[in-house]
């Protein structure tokens, strides 16, 4: 266990600061970032608080979270999953481990994607170390926070966050259109992939900013959060749509609402699963290091961007598996309902010589 936990206090007067970085209080349209952060962290320290004095209810809330990841892994197929062909039904477990296949198939293609976020992991660790070198700067842009400081970590939110959205939907559909270029039996190189999202990026673009202002606008209010999850969930296959069926933004969403249509939940489940593991991969290993080990701050952010590196190719892969899941069921369903597109059966007719309307033949019994 390392000195600051073992020792708060000598640790504390040793390697603490005498400031701290000024974050904006003002009010924003809407609930504030910081707001928001302060209100996990006080939600969180009374949970932990509440708990600790009330042992049976840690030990209830703990047993609750093993039975449900238990339930969700067992009511899944893990077995028989090969990553090829792409479309054809998988359960949500077979998706996870074809996407796993997938990746050691093709280590040099998926490594490429690694690093990408690799990459883009080091620049956001590089952007908030200046700003946090920043701590000390002068107030020379009081107006919008009353602090530059604030203005400056408000602003580099907002840009990893934008930064960090744009890279997964580009990796997202990199993955469904190398997906369905094995499926379609095509080479794939990086060069063809990079041209054909190029092509699709007016579509793209549209799409992901109709979903994005939707969820937006749906949690401005409290009330209509659920409604947010609702529309998250059942549009969640835009990206792979306007990739591998080649819609039209518009088209996209639509498309997607009915594929979701009826299985919502079977749906929402494995996209909670997969992409919470994904997003929650590099933060609990950072989390186990910081209590664990002496490392600094900066080289467990850097371990804990390359975990997060790896895993989100990984999700990616799995979240595409699950739409083409979607897409062979709704194609089964189809094929098996009244206006699938096969002609119907041709009705037996004959003319009586009067001119009388046509009267349907029964069918011969043998």
């Amino acid at each position: 266990m390392k000195e600051s936990w073992t020792a708060p206090i000598q640790d504390a007067e040793a390697t603490w600061r005498d400031d701290s970085t000024t974050v904006p209080g003002g009010a924003l349209l809407g609930p504030s970032s910081t707001g928001a952060f302060c209100s996990v962290v006080a939600t969180g320290s009374n949970l932990v608080r509440e708990t600790l004095d009330r042992t049976w209810l840690l030990g209830l809330l703990l047993a609750a979270l093993v039975v449900a990841v238990w339930l969700a892994g067992s009511r899944t197929k893990w077995s028989d999953a090969d990553p090829l062909p792409a479309r054809r039904r998988r359960a949500w477990g077979q998706s996870v481990v074809s996407a796993i296949r997938l990746f050691r198939l093709r280590p040099l293609l998926f490594g490429a994607f690694a690093l990408a976020f690799t990459v883009l992991s080091l620049v956001i660790v590089i952007l908030a170390r200046l700003q946090v070198a920043r701590r000390d700067a002068p107030t020379d842009l009081g107006a919008p926070t009353e602090d530059a400081t604030g203005f400056w970590a408000s602003l580099l939110a907002l840009a990893i966050t934008i930064l960090t959205i744009t890279t997964y939907v580009a990796l997202l559909a990199a993955v469904t259109r190398i997906l369905d270029q094995l499926d379609r039996g095509e080479q794939v190189t990086a060069a063809s992939t990079a041209r054909a999202l190029l092509s699709r990026r007016g579509a793209l673009a549209r799409a992901v900013t109709q979903y994005a202002l939707v969820l937006l606008v749906l949690t401005f209010f409290v009330a209509t959060i659920p409604l947010a999850v609702y529309y998250a969930v059942s549009r969640a296959f835009v990206v792979q749509l306007v990739v591998a069926e080649h819609c039209s933004g518009r088209d996209a969403l639509r498309r997607s609402r009915r594929l979701v249509q009826g299985r919502w939940w079977l749906t929402a489940v494995p996209l909670a699963v997969i992409v919470g593991l994904g997003l929650a991969a590099g933060p609990i290993a950072g989390i186990v290091l910081l209590l664990a080990t002496d490392w600094s701050p900066t080289l467990i952010n850097v371990v804990s961007s390359v975990l997060f590196a790896l895993a989100m190719p990984i999700a990616a892969a799995a979240v595409a598996y699950l739409y083409f899941d979607r897409a062979a069921e709704s194609a089964a369903d189809s094929s098996r309902s009244p206006g699938s597109g096969e002609m119907p059966a041709a009705r037996h007719t004959y003319s009586r010589n009067d001119g009388s309307a046509d009267q349907e033949v029964p069918p011969l019994r043998s």
